[in-house]
């Protein structure tokens, strides 16, 4: 069936992390920046899930675990790389005519990229790879014998979660939770 990989975070930090890294050391725009840094993730995604597809669901998901606290002490330990490794603040993206240096225009550009990956994603799913994606998950033998490999299945999902967790992860800011705080303003005192 389905597999649950627990590591999305360390997708999103890596991608997150060469995004800061092509900025800051190389002069990246920041737009550029994620979509390299994103299609990076992808790439460790796809990587991580070679190696851990062909382990049970228990064991895959105890393995992305461990992956993704590997990934976490390497990218805070990472200062003989990039200086600031352990947190890095780099410029938020720009587009001609737009600002988003305000939390509350990143925040509105932040939704704006959710949606569009929502909307591509559905589209995804309601066309012949979703078809793949349920066969895959509610009867692998069966996939098997029309022609599917549940493995390739299982990479094209690690590959793009990795991909889209990077995308709309933690590029160009600070704090997501704080932007979207002052969007919708906090009743919390």
């Amino acid at each position: 069936g389905g597999i649950t990989s627990l590591g999305q975070a360390a997708y999103a930090g890596f991608g997150g992390f060469f995004a800061a890294f092509l900025i800051t050391s190389h002069g990246y725009p920041a737009l550029v920046a994620v979509l390299i840094g994103g299609a990076s993730a992808a790439g460790l995604g796809l990587l991580v899930g070679l190696v851990t597809t062909r382990l049970g669901v228990l064991s895959l998901a105890i393995m992305t675990v461990a992956i993704a606290g590997f990934f976490d002490q390497f990218a805070v330990n990472m200062t003989w790389l990039v200086p600031g490794a352990g947190g890095s603040i780099y410029a938020r993206p720009r587009l001609p005519g737009l600002n988003f240096n305000s939390d509350r225009a990143f925040a509105y550009l932040m939704m704006v990229v959710f949606v569009i990956l929502a909307v591509i994603v559905g589209r995804v799913l309601r066309g012949p790879t979703g078809l793949a994606l349920r066969a895959v998950r509610s009867d692998e033998v069966l996939s098997k014998a029309v022609g599917l490999s549940p493995r390739a299945v299982r990479l094209l999902v690690f590959a793009s979660s990795s991909f889209i967790s990077s995308s709309i992860g933690r590029n160009g800011s600070r704090q997501p939770a704080h932007c979207l705080e002052n969007l919708i303003g906090s009743g919390v005192q």
